[in-house]
């Protein structure tokens, strides 16, 4: 079971979800990072975290579901601000990032989310193929990068793998 908590600050944007009921490990009045985050709390313990940043709501939200589903405890980010903002306050087991995003890019957040923590597995997700193939040489085996739409078996099995310390091409 998972709650989604959503908003900008104190001013949550029209059409977000609230909550009916704070999770306790989120003291009232806490205000998220700017400009929309959501953090999903598991409520199963030592669930492995992975942090989803994607500036389209849906893919992010429908990532976050495959992954609760599974057992992992979610966090979301619509940019690297807010993402970077996560990092920040909280364990983070993976990182799964879209490529293009407005302002900085995937890869701009995996190199700035390893300066919080050096070692943070990475999965950039890109929606065409000679990107990919593009960004994994430029990148020289830094992080995984997948194709959009990933499948999410795939997906769950290399996020499995990541944080289990093996890796898989």
């Amino acid at each position: 079971m998972s709650v989604l908590v959503t908003g900008s600050g104190n001013n949550a944007r029209q059409g977000q979800h609230r909550l009916s009921q704070r999770p306790a490990d989120i003291p009232a009045g806490t205000q998220l990072a700017e400009p929309t985050v959501a953090y999903r709390v598991n409520k199963a313990t030592g669930m492995r975290c992975v942090l989803i940043v994607d500036d389209d709501d849906s893919v992010r939200e429908t990532l976050a579901d495959i992954l609760d589903l599974e057992g992992f405890c979610t966090l979301q980010a619509a940019d690297v601000p807010s993402a970077l903002a996560l990092l920040g306050q909280h364990v983070v087991d993976a990182l799964v990032t879209d490529l293009s995003m407005p302002g900085e890019d995937g890869i701009a957040l995996i190199r700035r989310a390893r300066t919080i923590n050096r070692h943070l597995p990475a999965i950039l997700l890109t929606g065409y193929a000679e990107e990919a193939a593009a960004v994994s040489t430029i990148a020289g085996g830094q992080f995984h990068v997948l194709r959009k739409p990933v499948e999410a078996q795939h997906l769950i099995n290399q996020i499995s793998l990541l944080v289990s310390g093996r890796s898989e091409t």
